[in-house]
């Protein structure tokens, strides 16, 4: 076969190739086992918007750690006032999502901070100018959490 030949049917090949990626499409479902008697057979992806608060998320739990303490601090404070903020009192579910992501936010970058192996990191997170604002913000968060069964 010829390079034109070799060409045109390469094109023709990627052509029917879906550009984004979906389930129906995906070749390791064919590997993996599910079970065909639940309604739910295609993974149930979260929507765009949640994702982008995950990933938003994330980011400020990587980032958190590695800035010096005052600028920590500052954050914290500045994510704290910004959840007591009278404007989220005329919607209540804003203000839910408000705070839990807040909460998940500091969880998260405690968690990497407790991971690193950084004395920085721990010098950031073991200063008072973190520990208060952070113990007041948690204490108040976690407070209302039933404890698990175990």
């Amino acid at each position: 076969m010829c390079d034109r030949g070799r060409g045109i049917l390469t094109r023709d090949l990627k052509l029917r190739m879906p550009i984004l990626q979906s389930a129906e499409h995906d070749p390791l479902s064919i590997c993996q086992s599910r079970d065909l008697t639940k309604e739910s057979f295609w993974p149930e992806f979260p929507h765009p918007l949640t994702q982008v608060v995950d990933a938003a998320l994330a980011l400020f739990a990587r980032l958190l750690p590695l800035q010096d303490s005052t600028s920590a601090a500052r954050l914290i404070t500045l994510m704290i006032d910004s959840v007591k903020s009278p404007k989220y009192e005329k919607n209540v579910g804003r203000k839910a999502a408000v705070q839990v992501n807040a909460a998940i936010a500091i969880l998260l970058a405690m968690r990497q901070a407790m991971a690193s192996p950084s004395k920085h990191v721990r010098e950031v997170f073991g200063s008072t100018a973190v520990t208060a604002p952070l113990s007041s913000f948690l204490k108040v968060r976690l407070h209302n959490i039933p404890p698990s069964k175990s």
